[in-house]
């Protein structure tokens, strides 16, 4: 969601998950949205956090860590826009979260 801060080494990243009955909908992702999406599915912005990318790329290169996930194509900036949108209209965004990426993207 954000640029790698270059002091900290972190950025902010959300998670994507299937569509559920009781999913937030504040962004909903459909086939087409990005070659990933397979079927309907929610961005969690309750789980939004800043990330260590030093965690990221272990995570990536296959050692083990605590998350899972795959590398993926980069999204469009169109969906990203729509992603950043949904963060800061989301009230299920953590509140410091939200903060962090107002004062970035102004």
């Amino acid at each position: 969601m954000t640029e790698v801060d270059q002091t900290s080494g972190a950025a902010v990243c959300v998670n994507v998950t299937s569509k559920r009955d009781d999913s937030e909908t504040t962004v909903v992702l459909s086939v087409g949205d990005h070659r990933f999406i397979k079927h309907e599915s929610v961005v969690r912005f309750a789980d939004a956090r800043e990330m260590k990318m030093e965690l990221v790329e272990k995570l990536l290169s296959g050692r083990p860590t605590q998350f899972v996930g795959r590398l993926h194509d980069p999204c469009s900036e169109t969906l990203l826009a729509r992603i950043r949108k949904g963060l800061l209209d989301s009230e299920m965004t953590p509140k410091e979260i939200k903060r962090k990426c107002k004062a970035l993207w102004s």
